[in-house]
């Protein structure tokens, strides 16, 4: 509440005090906001391997937002060495627990071969399950778009990258714009939100 100005003044110094305190005594929600203060130089020096730290100690203790963001620092070697399959183990743990970004890095994962076989019917799978998530939309749209795994469908392609275009996907509203100039799904318009931007 202090970092956001919630009903007390915004005080950050005093923010980190009561994050750290919590965090030293095992809180997993406080030890992964200090790993995102961190990972972002937020109140703290930018430091990632600090940031992946305090990711871990939350991600071992079951906190699924922790084991996402340690699954993406091992998949980027960020403060950690790039170790793609324990990536994926960390997704896994993070997506059985309902985490629609890491059910979405699956899809990825699957829909490019990365640390696991490539295989389209699992991508569209986990895609399905994160179907909120912007990138899992595009996901889905590139499978109907390429025909990877089912009935190519560039309509059908481009109500996926609509839905990620009007939650201020860039790939998204870039791969809708190329179909819609190639002549597919005429009748089908963008509702951006006010504050989209280049």
């Amino acid at each position: 509440m202090q970092r956001r100005s919630r009903g007390v003044p915004k005080d950050d110094p005093k923010a980190l005090e009561w994050f750290f305190k919590a965090a030293a005594q095992g809180h997993p929600a406080a030890q992964a906001a200090l790993g995102v203060l961190y990972r972002d130089g937020l109140g703290l020096p930018k430091d990632y391997t600090k940031s992946a730290e305090w990711f871990n100690k939350a991600a071992h203790q079951g906190f699924a937002e922790a084991q996402f963001r340690l699954g993406y620092a091992l998949e980027r070697g960020r403060g950690v060495p790039k170790d793609d399959s324990k990536a994926l183990e960390w997704y896994f743990k993070a997506a059985a627990q309902g985490h629609p970004a890491a059910q979405a890095a699956l899809g990825v994962s699957y829909h490019d071969g990365l640390g696991v076989p490539q295989d389209f019917a699992l991508a569209m799978e986990w895609y399905l399950k994160a179907a909120g998530q912007a990138e899992a939309q595009v996901g889905i749209g590139m499978l109907y778009h390429n025909g990877e795994g089912v009935a190519r469908n560039p309509t059908r392609a481009m109500k996926w990258y609509m839905k990620a275009a009007n939650q201020g996907s860039k790939e998204g509203r870039k791969l809708f714009e190329k179909l819609k100039a190639k002549g597919y799904g005429s009748h089908l318009e963008l509702a951006l939100p006010p504050a989209y931007t280049e």
